[in-house]
């Protein structure tokens, strides 16, 4: 018998005979596969895990779980034996389960990518090999990976309340997913608010928010699985379809939107950050116009479910686009040469794709274009509301009633941008403020287009209560959208005329952003073109 051995170079040399070709192939494929795994994630999950945090509520949990089966157990005896008794059990299980999940997790997120930005190892790593992606997804994913060890530490608990009987196997799994998708949402939503928090006071204030968020959650998830697991939920399979693709799909595309934007400020300000946060709002606005579609059209013999999805989703778009749009329209001028190198160069790609490229000019362009098309969207949507229905009479003046209001609200939020554009321009020429404080800019435009002419009515009146005066209020938004169902005060020459500046501001946009049409694409130099291989290069030896 020969002696064989033992190098301690490679593993691939030990006993090379004894090795079957499938384990050979399965070590390999392992190998490429961890060399493909995000580093972020590889370093988060470390630290995480060894972390004095970790091993703590780790150890919570275990010793609650154990306390609550043996407790929970006694409590109930002897009914325990012949009456069903799961929903007690799984609500302290649930318990157990949400308060890591829904208070540590998003929290430690946030403390994790706060600390990256407030030591400035974020701009390291900025620098480095690895993308703004893969240092938001590997935060993500290592508190994911979380959420996973503290499941599987409750399942054979849960598994054993369910087995005392009183609860069905599709609640404990909706009780389950909609937990995890919850915190799956807060804990993106704690890494978007590290991530655009600049000074320390901003982040301790979105640190305090989101505190209150995760407790109000928490509060929220738990109240909700008391009234389930005790009093059911009487449902038709429809509507419960109808609620886990609003709510699989919601926290899909909220989380998509904030990622984006967490990613997009992690980019030098020389990068191109506004095209993939248009994207994810067209994104966001197409899943929410595909959920009122669904509760409009599968729900018609009910009136509750087609109104609460489509006043609830309009609400939720007007607010979405107003803030967003108040931003785009305030970003900066300037366009970097990494940016033009990135321009469509075709006729139809400079028609068609300019207005997803960085700059009030194409924001402005892009925002009009599409608070129009859900203008138009939403009076078709109404009129068919209210054709079919059942239950639901708007009147014969129904149709003019929902085609006043879709012309007056895109009016004024287009009015209220142009003049936000006119207002954020003049400021650059002195200063470089960050695109939120478009916000305060369109808030500031919306009030006192409401309270100027309000005052000089109030005011030629010798302060005496007044009535709606088309004369002076035009511009008052609140004032006319209170009155708009009232076609004696805001008649049809009103509407029209708001109709009218609401359109001539897009038609101001559009004739501004002309030039941008025009070639404007550079060429990549070579050194660039050079150093983009090697920057390519590395990632995949990383």
């Amino acid at each position: 018998m020969s002696t064989i051995e033992l190098s301690s170079d490679s593993d691939d040399q030990i006993l090379p005979e004894l090795r079957h070709p499938y384990l050979q192939k399965f070590d390999r494929w392992c190998d490429s596969v961890g060399d493909r795994i995000n580093p972020i994630l590889v370093k988060e999950t470390r630290q995480a895990l060894q972390s004095r945090q970790f091993l703590l509520t780790f150890s919570l949990i275990l010793l609650a779980a154990v306390g609550w089966t043996i407790g929970g157990s006694l409590s109930l005896m002897p009914n325990i034996y012949y009456q069903p008794s799961a929903p007690r059990m799984m609500l302290g299980f649930y318990l157990v389960l949400a308060l890591p999940m829904i208070l540590v997790v998003p929290v430690a997120a946030f403390r994790s990518m706060e600390s990256e930005m407030e030591d400035g190892t974020m701009e390291l790593l900025s620098i480095s090999v690895l993308s703004p992606w893969q240092i938001v997804l590997g935060k993500l994913g290592s508190a994911l990976l979380q959420m996973m060890l503290y499941l599987l530490i409750l399942f054979p608990c849960m598994a054993y309340a369910y087995t005392l009987r009183g609860v069905e196997m599709s609640l404990v799994m909706g009780l389950i997913s909609s937990l995890f998708l919850g915190a799956l949402q807060l804990t993106v939503l704690g890494i978007f608010l590290a991530t655009v928090a600049r000074s320390r006071a901003l982040r301790t204030l979105n640190l305090l928010a989101l505190v209150a968020t995760v407790f109000g959650s928490a509060w929220g998830f738990s109240l909700a699985a008391f009234e389930l697991l005790f009093y059911g939920f009487n449902t038709s399979a429809e509507e419960i379809a109808f609620i886990a693709y609003t709510s699989i799909g919601g926290v899909v595309v909220i989380s998509i939107l904030l990622l984006t934007v967490a990613a997009a400020l992690l980019k030098p300000e020389s990068e191109n950050r506004s095209t993939s946060i248009r994207l994810a709002l067209l994104v966001m606005t197409g899943f929410v116009l595909s959920a009122m579609v669904i509760g409009v059209y599968n729900f018609t013999s009910d009136l509750d479910v087609p109104m609460v999805s489509y006043v609830s989703g309009t609400l939720f778009l007007t607010v979405l686009w107003t803030i967003a749009s108040s931003m785009i329209v305030a970003e900066g001028n300037h366009m970097t040469a990494r940016i033009r190198r990135e321009l469509p160069s075709s006729f139809a790609g400079r028609l068609c794709l300019t207005w997803l490229t960085p700059g009030p000019t194409s924001g402005l362009v892009f925002v009009t274009s599409v608070i129009w098309l859900l203008a138009g969207i939403h009076y078709l949507g109404l009129s068919w509301i209210e054709e079919n229905v059942r239950g639901l009479s708007m009147g014969g003046s129904a149709s003019w009633m929902i085609a006043r209001i879709s012309l007056l609200v895109p009016s004024y939020i287009i009015c209220g941008l142009v003049l936000s554009r006119g207002l954020m321009h003049l400021i650059r020429l002195s200063h470089n403020p960050r695109p939120i404080f478009g916000i305060a800019m369109l808030a500031i435009v919306a009030i006192f287009s409401s309270l100027i002419p309000y005052s000089m009515q109030l005011h030629f009146n010798e302060y005496r209560q007044i009535n709606y005066d088309a004369t002076w209020q035009k511009s008052n938004w609140i004032f006319t959208m209170m009155y708009a169902d009232n076609e004696r005060l805001v008649t049809s020459d009103v509407i029209l005329s708001i109709t009218a500046a609401g359109v001539s501001g897009t038609i101001i946009a559009w004739a501004a952003a002309a030039r941008l049409t025009r070639p404007g694409k550079i060429a990549t130099p070579e050194n660039v073109l050079k150093a983009q291989k090697l920057r390519a290069q590395d990632r995949v030896v990383a």
